[in-house]
């Protein structure tokens, strides 16, 4: 027999995909409750499933992005000066691309970008404020007009 679990919260993702991620921090830095799910058993979509460094435009090391994605890029590049053995003119280069791609100018393990996003939803999560429920479908929405009043997982 299923047993029926109901869970409330302010903002329900689906998807746990960089952009669910990035929702997600935003809404708990907000304050709000937050319930993240995937359907796989991990976080990050591309970054951290298919070695798929992130598509960026020719000036994100000046302009054009959020703080916490900034952030993001910048835990990244400090994940391999504190845990790799980079010689010293890598450790000091503020640009470091540790994937050495072209694509984009911070290419990285998938290991790494999981590693650090998920350092950033750490705070959340010890917290409450953030649920994650990997392996998990929507399978049907209930809405009243424009807003959805329920979601079966």
């Amino acid at each position: 027999m299923n047993r029926v679990k109901e869970l409330k919260t302010d903002i329900l993702i689906v998807g746990g995909g960089v952009g669910g991620c990035a929702c997600a921090l935003a809404a708990c830095s907000s304050g709000l409750d937050v319930i993240l799910t995937e359907e796989s058993d991990w976080i990050g979509g591309q970054f951290t499933s298919q070695a798929t460094p992130p598509d960026e435009h020719g000036w994100i090391e000046s302009f054009g992005c959020t703080s916490s994605y900034r952030r993001f890029r910048e835990q990244v590049r400090d994940y391999y000066r504190t845990n790799y053995p980079l010689n010293n003119e890598s450790k000091a280069d503020p640009f470091l691309n540790p994937g050495d791609g072209w694509v984009s100018p911070l290419c990285a393990e998938p290991k790494v970008f999981l590693a650090v996003l998920s350092e950033l939803l750490d705070e959340f999560t010890k917290s409450g404020n953030l649920r994650i429920l990997t392996e998990t479908v929507a399978i049907s929405a209930e809405r009243n007009g424009d807003r959805v009043r329920q979601v079966t997982l």
